[in-house]
């Protein structure tokens, strides 16, 4: 059965449910495509053994058939198989099982001799989407605008806003946070405008551990008991 006559029966979409391979040219249908003609089809799983498993690879033995007033016509044994050099998914039991299953229906159906394969049978076969290019940050975007900074009105100017990453204000924006945890922050003599990666995203790790270091010096320094923030 070729593509033309496939997709007309069962009411395939091109570009959704198949699609044309440009490097080697061959149609290539998706599973749940391939799922829905055998359920049409009445083709049937009769059993699956295991020829092979260990952590790298998986090989089934798959056999299906077609199933006519409850008896099998015709019946096709094919191999499935998965490993890490073909497949870049670790749950390698599931896509042999899979290209086992697909190669049984296509075969059925005569649909290879068409030029037609499952997406399962080749990584390279398969539609992905390409991620959306993220947007470009402006060098503006990094540089704070000094004349724009607000006044204090606590006493601290927080002129390079950043997410506190320890204590209990975690999660917060500096300029969120209370103005007593705001002083505190400004006595610990951090400087968070140089630490900084070369794109303008802040060294997280490099801050928190000299926040937990100018914690523990603040704490001392006014003679109290240690403080958790």
């Amino acid at each position: 059965m070729n593509i033309s006559e496939l997709a007309k029966k069962h009411e395939f979409k091109k570009d959704v449910d198949y699609w044309q391979h440009k490097q080697s040219g061959q149609w290539i249908l998706k599973h749940d495509a391939i799922t829905k003609i055998a359920n049409a089809e009445n083709i049937k799983l009769i059993k699956i053994e295991s020829l092979y498993q260990s952590d790298i690879c998986v090989r089934f033995l798959v056999t299906m058939g077609l199933l006519v007033d409850n008896k099998f016509v015709s019946q096709i044994i094919s191999v499935g198989e998965a490993d890490t050099n073909n497949c870049f998914l670790s749950y390698l039991g599931c896509i042999a099982e899979k290209r086992g299953i697909d190669r049984c229906v296509l075969k059925l159906i005569n649909a290879y001799e068409y030029g037609i394969s499952s997406e399962e049978e080749a990584e390279d076969y398969k539609q992905v989407e390409k991620p959306k290019p993220s947007k470009p940050i402006k060098l503006e975007e990094l540089v704070v605008d000094v004349e724009k900074t607000p006044e204090p009105t606590n006493g601290v100017v927080v002129v390079d806003d950043m997410e506190i990453v320890f204590g209990r204000n975690k999660g917060k924006m500096v300029s969120e946070c209370d103005k007593e945890y705001q002083k505190w922050l400004s006595t610990s003599e951090l400087d968070f405008k140089t630490f900084k990666n070369p794109d303008g995203s802040l060294k997280v790790d490099e801050i928190k551990k000299l926040n937990d270091c100018a914690k523990y010096f603040h704490s001392v320094k006014q003679g109290e008991e240690a403080v958790t923030f």
